[in-house]
């Protein structure tokens, strides 16, 4: 079975949260559980552009000399460096009903398509930096 989980960064201080999505009025929560608080679940208001829901867990063996292996979640709105490629975004294409990786120049490739080449993700489609 694969896992349900959603990220959002919180509206009180900008911080990602990783969980279960609840909508309740016009902004959705994230229930997520403290690091280091063992049993404790906490609800958090996010910014509804930020919701991305969580595509797959990456492994491999790293990519330009990388070491250890990479291992890492992607989520919906991840910007991912891809060798050969350069940069893409996980998005969720709703004409196919599955997640594509979107290119510079509005190519869309899936996930089994750029596997091997994966080298990190580098942020999200909200940094700034990785617009």
């Amino acid at each position: 079975m694969r896992e349900i989980l959603f990220r959002g960064q919180r509206i009180d201080n900008g911080e990602w949260v990783e969980g279960s999505l609840i909508q309740a009025g016009s902004f959705p929560k994230i229930k997520w559980q403290k690091m280091g608080a063992v049993g404790v679940r906490v609800d958090s208001l996010v910014d509804p552009d930020t919701v991305g829901q969580y595509i797959t867990r990456h492994l491999s063996e790293g990519k330009l000399g990388s070491s250890p292996p990479l291992d890492f979640k992607v989520f919906e709105g991840d910007v991912l460096k891809v060798a050969g490629v350069g940069n893409v975004i996980a998005v969720y294409v709703e004409d196919d009903c599955m997640f594509m990786f979107e290119d510079d120049v509005g190519e869309f490739r899936s996930y089994h398509d750029i596997i091997e080449d994966i080298i990190m993700v580098i942020g999200t489609i909200h940094d700034k930096e990785t617009k």
